[in-house]
């Protein structure tokens, strides 16, 4: 159902900057050890059903894997619907498009389309039929990506879309991913990924429903 949701960073124990505790915050990882642990998002009131996705981005050798741009996109109830490209994406640009849903069944969030084809679902979670759905696809942008993507959902759905570009060159590999469940709680929790290199880029992401509706 329509509302705003209240995002913020907490590091009331540290968790981000020991050293800095108005922000913006950092956090530098170890090549191949452990991330420095869940990191928690605050929400106005308690969700029914909730995630948290941590996505990591291996930079590649002499670069730090940077993010070029940022699109999101809420829906109303909608069956099919289009998601604006993130600014300035040229080719050889990682994109990553994860979509939440509060209504249907995974197999009705199909996979989008535009552009260079994004192949098959990279990953994705369910908290059960009619409660919390998540689909994650990545690709690489060809040479003649198109100024919106779409995306299918329930046609009774609530659904939300990311779609976030990391610059050409600066990433290599596959994103290591990670996911896990904040049922009936104000707070999201997002799990820790293993990085692969020390100035890995790391993406945090959530989503929840408030009395079944997102």
């Amino acid at each position: 159902e329509p509302g705003n949701a209240n995002f913020q960073v907490r590091n009331n124990n540290r968790d981000f900057d020991p050293t800095n505790l108005n922000g913006p915050y950092v956090e530098t990882s170890g090549g191949g050890g452990t991330d420095t642990g869940v990191h928690q998002f605050n929400n106005e009131e308690s969700q029914f059903y909730g995630q948290g996705w941590t996505i990591n981005i291996e930079s590649a050798p002499g670069q730090t894997a940077t993010i070029r741009d940022v699109s999101a996109y809420a829906t109303g109830t909608d069956g099919s619907f289009s998601v604006p490209k993130p600014s300035g994406v040229v080719l050889g640009d990682l994109l990553i498009a994860l979509h939440f849903v509060d209504i249907g069944v995974l197999g009705d969030m199909g996979t989008p389309t535009g552009g260079a084809s994004w192949g098959t679902v990279t990953d994705s979670r369910s908290e059960g039929d009619d409660s919390l759905l998540a689909k994650m696809w990545d690709k690489t942008a060809g040479g003649s990506e198109p100024s919106t993507y779409g995306f299918t959902q329930n046609s009774g759905a609530d659904g939300v879309v990311f779609i976030v570009a990391i610059e050409a060159g600066t990433w290599t590999g596959t994103p290591v991913i990670s996911h896990q469940s904040n049922p009936e709680t104000a707070a999201f929790l997002t799990p820790s990924t293993t990085p692969n290199v020390d100035n890995d880029l790391e993406i945090r992401a959530v989503a929840g429903t408030v009395g079944g509706s997102g």
